[in-house]
C-alpha cells in the first residue's frame, strides 16, 4: 500500500506583484501552484497509489473563485476514476474559504468541530484529523485526536506549527514533537511550514513542504513525500519532487574578471548551468555577482545598464529562466584600485562615516529613502526593503545598503571606472 502526502498547495495565490514584474513568464510562475497540483495527481495516477492525503492550505485566503473549485474537484474526478482515495484538511488559510466544497465518493474532508478518523480498512490503515474552524486557531488541535486503533496503521493530518520548527511562519495549532508522539501514532503528516523538514522516524512525523515554491523565500526543491506500507508497517519514506517553477538563488563568482564582457560570459556560463541543473523546469532565479574585482566600482557605476542589457540577453539566449534580479555584491579588489586624488576619496568615506555615526542625519536619510520607497510600485519597493535571505531589512540596513552604493558610484566617478 503506498499514499502521498502533499500540503500547502495554494492554489491560484494572486501573486500581483509578480505578475507586474515577470513580463512573458508572468502567467506560467503565477499558475504554477495549479500546474504543479496537476502534476501531483498525474504522479499518483502513474504511481498507483492508494490513497492522497492533503494537510491544508490547499487554497489561499478567502476562495471566492469557482473557476478554481471546479479545478480542484475535477482533479479529485481524476484520481476517482484512477481507484484513488484522498482525505484533506483546511487549515489557516483555506479555513475561510467563501465557498464551501462538499467530499465525494473518493474524497473526504474531515470536520472542523472536532478531530474525526477515516478507516480505509482494505488499506489496514486510519486516518485522524481536523480542520480549522477559522483561520487563527491558538488550541493545540493535537492533544485531543483520538487513541490509535490497534490492528491499523494510525496517520495523523494536522496543519500545525511543531515548536522548535515554525520559523517564521505564525504559531498555529500549536504543539510539541512530544504531544505528537504521545498519540501513538505511526506517520504525522503535517502541514503548515514551507521547508521539507523531517522531525522524527519514530514516529515519522513530517512536513512535505509547500507543492510549489511562489517566491524566493520559498526556494529550493519542492514537491511531496510518498509512503510505502508493507505487512503493517512503514517501510519507506521518499521525497518526490513535483514542482514546475523551481525558485534559485544564484552566486556567480566574479573574482576573476577584469571587464565588463568577462562578467557577462561567466553569468551567463552560471545561468545555464542552473537552467540545466533542475531538469527541465523553468527557473525564477536571483542572481548575485560576488567576490573581489578591480571591476566593482564599474559595475556599480553602471549598474542599471549593465543589469538591463544581461537580463535582456538571458531572455534572448536561455529558455526557462526568469530573473528576478540581479545584485552586485562584489568587493574593490585591494591591488586595483585607480590612482585619483585620496584626499576626495578620504573627505567620501568620512562622510559616509559620519552619516552613520549621526543620529540626526541618520533619521533625516532614512526619512528621505521612506519617502523615495513610498512613491515605488510595491513590487520594486519591496524588492529594495529586503535583504539576501529575502528577509526584511530593517531601516538602519537600508541606509547602509544605499549609503554603501553612493560611495561606490562616486569612487567610480573621481577614479575613472570605466
Amino acid at each position: 500500500m503506498k499514499f502521498l502526502h502533499a500540503s500547502d498547495i495554494h492554489l491560484d495565490s494572486p501573486l500581483r506583484g509578480l505578475r507586474a514584474r515577470a513580463g512573458e513568464k508572468a502567467d506560467e510562475i503565477a499558475t504554477a501552484p495549479r500546474a504543479a497540483f496537476v502534476k501531483l495527481i498525474e504522479f499518483a495516477i502513474d504511481q498507483k497509489v492508494d490513497l492522497l492525503l492533503l494537510a491544508g492550505d490547499n487554497w489561499d485566503g478567502g476562495h471566492t473563485d469557482y473557476g478554481s473549485l471546479l479545478f480542484f474537484m475535477g482533479q479529485m474526478s481524476r484520481l476517482g476514476r484512477a481507484g484513488i482515495r484522498a482525505v484533506m484538511i483546511q487549515g489557516n488559510h483555506d479555513a475561510e474559504n467563501q465557498l464551501k466544497i462538499k467530499g465525494t465518493d473518493n474524497l473526504t474532508i474531515l470536520s472542523s468541530h472536532k478531530p474525526k478518523t477515516v478507516k480505509f480498512e482494505d488499506l489496514g490503515v486510519a486516518i485522524h484529523g481536523q480542520s480549522y474552524p477559522q483561520r487563527d486557531v491558538q488550541e493545540n488541535l493535537a492533544a485531543n485526536y483520538p487513541a490509535p486503533i490497534a490492528g491499523l496503521i494510525n496517520i495523523g493530518l494536522l496543519h500545525t506549527a511543531v515548536a522548535g520548527y515554525s520559523g517564521t511562519h505564525h504559531s498555529y495549532a500549536p504543539c510539541s514533537v512530544q504531544d505528537l508522539r504521545d498519540r501513538g501514532y505511526d506517520y504525522w503528516a503535517l502541514g503548515h511550514i514551507h521547508a521539507r523538514t523531517q522531525i522524527s522516524d519514530n514516529p515519522w512525523i513530517i512536513y512535505p513542504g509547500n507543492l510549489q515554491a511562489r517566491f524566493l523565500g520559498e526556494a529550493g526543491e519542492k514537491g511531496a513525500t510518498l509512503v510505502t506500507i508493507e505487512d503493517g508497517r512503514i517501510t519507506e519514506v521518499a521525497h518526490v519532487h513535483l514542482d514546475v517553477v523551481r525558485w534559485m538563488r544564484i552566486s556567480v563568482d566574479v573574482s576573476s574578471c577584469d571587464s565588463q564582457d568577462e562578467i557577462a560570459v561567466t553569468l551567463q556560463r552560471g545561468l545555464r548551468e542552473a537552467v540545466n541543473s533542475v531538469g527541465g523546469r523553468t527557473v525564477a532565479a536571483r542572481i548575485y555577482l560576488e567576490g573581489q574585482t578591480r571591476m566593482h566600482q564599474s559595475l556599480k557605476l553602471n549598474a542599471s545598464e549593465w543589469i538591463a542589457a544581461e537580463v535582456e540577453r538571458a531572455r534572448l539566449d536561455i529558455d526557462n529562466l526568469w530573473i528576478e534580479q540581479i545584485i552586485i555584491d562584489t568587493k574593490q579588489r585591494p591591488d586595483s584600485r585607480a590612482n585619483s586624488d585620496s584626499g576626495a576619496i578620504a573627505e567620501i568615506e568620512g562622510a559616509v562615516a559620519h552619516i552613520l555615526d549621526n543620529a540626526q542625519e541618520k533619521l533625516a536619510f532614512k526619512t528621505q529613502i521612506s519617502e523615495v520607497a513610498s512613491k515605488l510600485a510595491p513590487s520594486l519597493a519591496e524588492m529594495i526593503m529586503r535583504g539576501p535571505d529575502d528577509e526584511p531589512l530593517d531601516e538602519d540596513a537600508v541606509l547602509e545598503s544605499v549609503l554603501s552604493d553612493a560611495k561606490d558610484i562616486l569612487l567610480a566617478r573621481i577614479t575613472g571606472a570605466a
